[in-house]
């Protein structure tokens, strides 16, 4: 079976297979298709420089984004059977 992300993504997405999904996946392409050269470029470098921003600035506040701590503890008090795996694995020597 699919798991928790992969069936709220199901339901999220439209169906890959609807014409408005392809539509909405093929817009972008028809568009730039029509554009001069020098367009596409500044489109692309545009392109380029936001991702980089964004990519930095996620780097950089990545603290207010994820919180490891808080996911680990979340994850093992859903499923105490994680618990007993990471205690299991983390101390294998001792237990041995």
């Amino acid at each position: 079976g699919m798991g928790i992300v992969e069936d709220l993504m199901q339901e999220a997405l439209p169906n890959k297979a609807s014409p408005f999904f392809k539509t909405l996946t093929s817009l972008p392409k028809d568009i730039l298709v029509g554009l001069p050269g020098q367009s596409k470029d500044v489109i692309n470098h545009l392109n380029h420089q936001f991702l980089k921003g964004f990519t930095v600035s996620m780097q950089d506040n990545i603290h207010k984004l994820f919180n490891a701590r808080n996911c680990v503890v979340e994850q093992m008090v859903l499923d105490r059977s994680k618990l007993g795996q990471l205690f299991q694995t983390s101390g294998k020597k001792e237990l041995e």
